[in-house]
This record gives C-alpha cells, sequence and structure tokens, in this order.
C-alpha cells in the first residue's frame, strides 16, 4: 500500500509540474508580428516625428516580465519619448524568456531598441534565439538627425568586427551634407564604472574586462563627438564623463539592484546639453518575495521544466511496475 501510494503521488506530481511547465511554455510562444522587434520598431520610427528634443528612455538588465519591469514599462508607457532603449540582459534563464519579455513589451507605444547582454548569450546556441527574435546585433537606425548605434558588447569586450563596424557607424558624411544633430550609442558594459567620489578606471569593475579595450572604445566615441553612450550591466543608476564622453548606466530595470539602488529607467531629453533623469517606480526594498518566488519559479519551469517532467513520468512508471510487480501472488 505504501508503494501504490508513492505511486499515485509521483503521478500526480508529473501532472502538476507537467501542467505548470505547459502553461509556462505558452506564455512565452508570443511573437513580433514584423518577424524581429528591430523590424517592428523601424516601422514604428519611420512615421514618427522627431522634436527640437526628443526624450529617450533608456532600461537596462531587466530580465523578462517581472512585476518591477513591467511597473517599469507601465510608467514608461505614459511618457511623451520618442523611443526606448533596452541596454540588455533579459533572458537570465534561457531564451525561452524572450517570448514573456516581448508581450510584457506590448505596453509600450513606442519602438525599443535593444542590445544583447551576457546573459542573453546561449552557451550552445550563441545568439540564434536573439537574433531570430530581437533581429541581429551592431545596426544603426537614423531618423532626421537622430542615429542611434547599437553596439555589442555582450562577451564583456569589443571584437575587432565591432570596432569596424563602429567605425562606419560613427562616420559622418562629407560637407554640404548635414550630419546627425544627435549620435547615441548603446551597449550593455560599460567601458567603466562612474562613481560619486572617484570613477574607477577602465577595466575595473563590472565593465569591459580589457582596460586597453576601453580605453579605445572611449577614444573612438571621443574623436566621433558622440552626444551620450548608453550602458546597464551595472544593477544601478549612475552617470559620467571620463575622456568627454558623456555616459549613462542604468541597470535596475527589473531582475534585482545593487543595495541603495531602485528600480528605474533613465529619462534623457537631448536638448543642450542632455538632460539626464533617473524615474524611480519600485523602491530596490520593495519587492514582493511572493512575486519575486512565482517570477522565478516560471523562468526556471521554461529552463528545466521538460526534464524534470520527463524524470518524473520515468520515476512514476517504474514505481507503478514496483507496485504491479508487489502484488503479483508468490
Amino acid at each position: 500500500m505504501r508503494l501504490a501510494r508513492t505511486a499515485r503521488l509521483a503521478a500526480a506530481l508529473t501532472v502538476v509540474v507537467g501542467g505548470f511547465h505547459v502553461a509556462a511554455r505558452l506564455s512565452t510562444q508570443y511573437s513580433v508580428t514584423e518577424g524581429t522587434l528591430f523590424a517592428r520598431s523601424e516601422k514604428r520610427l519611420a512615421s514618427a516625428h522627431v522634436p527640437e528634443a526628443p526624450v529617450l528612455l533608456l532600461i537596462g538588465d531587466s530580465g523578462a516580465a517581472s512585476p518591477e519591469l513591467r511597473a517599469n514599462f507601465e510608467a514608461m508607457a505614459r511618457e511623451k519619448a520618442l523611443l526606448v532603449l533596452h541596454a540588455g540582459d533579459i533572458a537570465y534563464r534561457g531564451s525561452r524568456e524572450y517570448g514573456r519579455f516581448l508581450a510584457a513589451a506590448e505596453a509600450l507605444p513606442f519602438p525599443i531598441f535593444a542590445v544583447p547582454g551576457d546573459h542573453d548569450r546561449d552557451p550552445v546556441h550563441g545568439y540564434a534565439a536573439w537574433d531570430d527574435r530581437f533581429g541581429g546585433r551592431d545596426r544603426v537606425i537614423e531618423k532626421d538627425g537622430l542615429r542611434i548605434v547599437l553596439l555589442d558588447t555582450s562577451a564583456d569586450t569589443v571584437s575587432e568586427a565591432s570596432f569596424r563596424f563602429l567605425a562606419g557607424a560613427l562616420r559622418r558624411p562629407l560637407p554640404p551634407a548635414p550630419g546627425p544633430r544627435w549620435i547615441v550609442v548603446l551597449t550593455h558594459c560599460p567601458p567603466y564604472k562612474p562613481g560619486n567620489a572617484r570613477p574607477m578606471a577602465p577595466g575595473e569593475g563590472h565593465v569591459l574586462h580589457d582596460a586597453r579595450i576601453a580605453a579605445r572604445l572611449l577614444e573612438r566615441l571621443r574623436e566621433a563627438h558622440v552626444t551620450l553612450l548608453c550602458a546597464g550591466h551595472i544593477h544601478s543608476f549612475q552617470r559620467g564623463n571620463e575622456a568627454g564622453v558623456l555616459l549613462i548606466v542604468s541597470g535596475g530595470g527589473g531582475k534585482d539592484v545593487e543595495p541603495g539602488s531602485a528600480f528605474h529607467y533613465a529619462r534623457i531629453t537631448l536638448s543642450d546639453p542632455p538632460k539626464i533623469e533617473e524615474v524611480v517606480t519600485t523602491p530596490g526594498s520593495g519587492r514582493e518575495p511572493l512575486a519575486k518566488l512565482a517570477d522565478g519559479v516560471i523562468a526556471e519551469s521554461l529552463r528545466t521544466g521538460d526534464r524534470v517532467a520527463i524524470v518524473l513520468a520515468a520515476a512514476t512508471a517504474v514505481l507503478f511496475a514496483f507496485e504491479r510487480r508487489s502484488r503479483r501472488p508468490g
């Protein structure tokens, strides 16, 4: 009897885990009608009007669909913004989370352009899922004097291919052709960590690992007179101005934040000089434990639920086989 009860309990657990995993998978099936998020955003931006001082919103390190990310999106949707920049780190537990993020991003009425973070690199398939859902890396967007450069630093470095891309992306046309009024570079990993007392040197802290690469990047951006460098990776709001390059770090999008920081996004007004504001939506200490647990369970189910369900089903079959065998006479 004890073996029979154990087998029935295992069967019930298999049904629960399997059902929850199926429900979680269904929640990730959302896809963008235009094929990729980049294609949709490029189409939306083409019909938008660029004002005299456009407002851009920056968010990063959001995870896929936490309550804090949704709170950020709800607040951002009320802004009079031209577009949103996402500095990466969406799929902390695998690319199956992308569907949840894309569904949550439907709350935003304007274009959203994103770069991958280090957590968006699949250890087996690389960037295949990112490219398929978000539309690639190392891209340029131009609209009425505004140039947005999406630079891939998800491997905590800038590859030679990305440096070659950047050289072309920052190139201004020869006179008398008008060049862009603003050049905004979006990447994941900042070249250095800004600080109130003393900014860390390139290569120190949660930044590009190679100080020479970081210095080279800053030099390229300074020579091109970029308006702004936007990044994430550090889970807080910070700003700096080293080597004549204005840097904004926004990493409180919804995953977690550093002690003393809050969940937030940044509002960037491209005035002269640019106006940078942190918009806090949820205190760092205000995260609901149950909501965090539920979000984690869904994410973990997406990552391992199919394997767990198979193991439970196999174990249940073995238990029932032993139970039937134990009831045979003699």
